[in-house]
């Protein structure tokens, strides 16, 4: 089967139960824990390599239920919950394309893609870093929506 790589990718920025996680799309691929101290430059290169990551790891042969394996293993080994427990207070949704890099509150709907800083993984990293900050929690109860078709 030919391989190629998608032009776009969405890579998350989570905060859940007082810690961060840099993740893959909802429900899908990876994801993994960051330090609350981490470095604005750190966050930065975190971000572009999961996007990288997933632009080149692209393979047609990876089925939904392959990602949602990944996803689920993610949840309870890096956020220690099940699935259905993971429910981020804060969620931005980056977008990484040909257009640049943008990001949304994952709440609103219809997105809202704001324009984030490339020329430096530091510039990104301090970006979301405000960012997240900004956020309002959600609700504890609030089932984040997939981003599914926004690509």
């Amino acid at each position: 089967m030919p391989t190629f790589s998608p032009s776009s990718v969405i890579v998350e920025f989570h905060e859940f139960g007082g810690r961060w996680f840099v993740t893959d799309r909802w429900g899908f691929g990876s994801g993994a824990a960051v330090n609350r101290k981490i470095r604005k430059s750190a966050l930065g290169k975190t971000v572009l390599e999961r996007a990288e990551a997933a632009r080149s790891g692209w393979r047609s042969a990876m089925t939904e239920i392959d990602e949602a394996e990944l996803w689920e293993r993610f949840c309870t080994t890096e956020a220690g919950v099940p699935t259905e427990r993971y429910l981020p207070e804060k969620r931005l949704v980056i977008l990484a394309g040909q257009a640049g890099i943008r990001c949304h509150d994952s709440r609103q709907s219809p997105p809202s893609w704001e324009p984030l800083p490339t020329r430096s993984p530091r510039a990104l990293g301090a970006a979301l870093l405000k960012r997240i900050a900004r956020l309002e929690p959600s609700p504890p109860t609030a089932q984040p929506s997939s981003d599914a078709g926004q690509r």
